[in-house]
């Protein structure tokens, strides 16, 4: 895994995510520009398209909260961005609300 820069500044999010359990983890960044999705201070997905496209990438996490950011760039008037994730006791699905918590 790469290490997370601090270039993209269009769009930022930051937060907390709670992992229910030890395990190996499967994030989901869908976008139509340059997107990156960090765990801590690992880049875990990185998109760098001018096309919806789905990118994908994997991370081992111990349970408990983690800190997680959402960076985006894009040029266009539209924009799309969608984050997912997958889990050995859930099916892929939308990062939710019960699950995110935001920076103190």
């Amino acid at each position: 895994m790469r290490r997370c820069s601090s270039s993209c500044r269009r769009g930022r999010e930051t937060g907390y995510i709670t992992i229910p359990q030890d395990w190996l983890y499967t994030f989901y960044v869908r976008s139509d520009a340059q997107s990156h999705l960090c765990i801590g201070d690992r880049q875990v997905v990185q998109g760098n398209g001018n096309e919806t496209i789905t990118y994908d990438g994997d991370m081992l996490l111990k349970a408990g909260k983690h800190p997680i950011r959402v960076e985006y760039v894009n040029d266009f008037a539209r924009a799309l961005l969608q984050v997912s994730w997958q889990g050995s006791k859930f099916e892929k699905k939308e990062i939710g609300k019960d699950s995110l918590w935001r920076a103190p």
